[in-house]
């Protein structure tokens, strides 16, 4: 299996340094890019990375703010030292800040949308922009939250603006807790944007290192009858999918390789790189080829891993949403 080392997990690590020094750096909306404040040279500052060129450290996947650019932000880890308070200006809008958590949306002054409840303890960033996510003629407002730790949550909630009369469409906490930046992709061509979230359900699975759990990828499409984000079962980007036949071609492989050698690392990358194929196919409704690789590549003398990830799967957010998407659409 790939690990895929992202410029966002230094920014987080950096964050709670600060925080852990008992610092805080904060900024306000002073420097939100404006296009009658800042000269089309300028850059606007992002946490999120940008496309590589390196051909080692390629990734495939697009971020939403690799599309759909961040315009406003307020971080712990600025060194201006400004109040974790803040109005962002977001096109004709305001995105009341409070605590780093949008609490309101504005258009000229006065509120007209109100974001859903958000715990606000350790969020130690915030940041907004706007999308086309269903289609060119379409409006969005996305919010980003990251906190609070190092283990989650990089938390979104996408607002829809196209009609003047704002509606959420997309609330993270609604499916779980999720690392890292929003991917999104256009499965079907057809102009509406899909999203992905990485899911932090499996995190330190059995006490394992948390770079060494399964981070299944959580996705999700845009249902135009309930006009929302719902989880889909079924889907992936492409090169997603490439990478589960390469997994099971790795896991063929490396099995060979163990029964040969009997070497106790491989064993353990093996059972780690089973757990994290199993966990993503299950996490695309694809259930019977996930147990398969568990009982080919996963020992379990006394049932306990399987307990544990019956166990995980119970209290995943996303993955008792999925069931219930699948049974709704397949009903006996």
């Amino acid at each position: 299996m790939r690990i895929v080392i992202r410029l966002t997990s230094l920014i987080i690590f950096l964050a709670i340094v600060v925080i852990g020094c008992g610092k805080e750096y904060t900024t306000s909306s002073d420097n939100v890019w404006d296009p009658d404040v800042i000269s089309p040279t300028e850059t606007v500052p992002t946490p999120f990375p940008e496309p590589t060129t390196n051909a080692e450290s390629e990734y495939e996947g697009v971020a939403i703010d690799q599309m759909f650019p961040i315009t406003a932000q307020i971080s712990a880890i600025d060194e201006e030292g400004h109040e974790s308070n803040a109005d962002m200006k977001v096109g004709r809008y305001v995105v009341k800040i409070k605590e780093y958590v949008p609490r309101t949306l504005e258009r000229e002054g006065v509120g007209i949308f109100t974001f859903k409840r958000r715990e606000n303890e350790g969020y130690w960033a915030a940041l907004a922009g706007t999308s086309q996510l269903l289609g060119p003629t379409s409006t969005q407002i996305y919010t980003v939250v990251s906190g609070p730790g190092g283990v989650c949550c990089t938390n979104y909630s996408i607002v829809d603006v196209s009609s003047g009369r704002p509606r959420s469409i997309y609330h993270s906490e609604d499916f779980g807790g999720f690392r890292n930046p929003m991917e999104i992709f256009d499965v079907d061509g057809d102009g509406i944007y899909e999203l992905m979230q990485f899911d932090s359900c499996f995190r330190y699975f059995m006490d394992d290192c948390g770079s060494c759990s399964p981070e299944p990828r959580a996705y999700f499409k845009y249902d135009q009858v309930r006009r929302e984000y719902f989880p889909i079962a079924g889907i992936a980007q492409d090169f997603v999918m490439r990478g589960h036949g390469a997994s099971d071609n790795w896991l063929a492989e490396k099995s060979a390789e163990l029964d040969r050698t009997g070497d106790i690392g491989l064993r353990l990358d093996i059972r780690r790189s089973a757990l994290a194929h199993l966990v993503d196919l299950l996490f695309i409704g694809e259930d019977q080829r996930a147990w398969r690789v568990f009982k080919k590549y996963i020992d379990d003398p006394n049932g306990a891993t399987r307990r544990e990830i019956n166990r995980r799967l119970r209290a995943c957010k996303f993955y008792n949403a999925l069931k219930r998407e699948k049974r709704s659409k397949n009903p006996r």
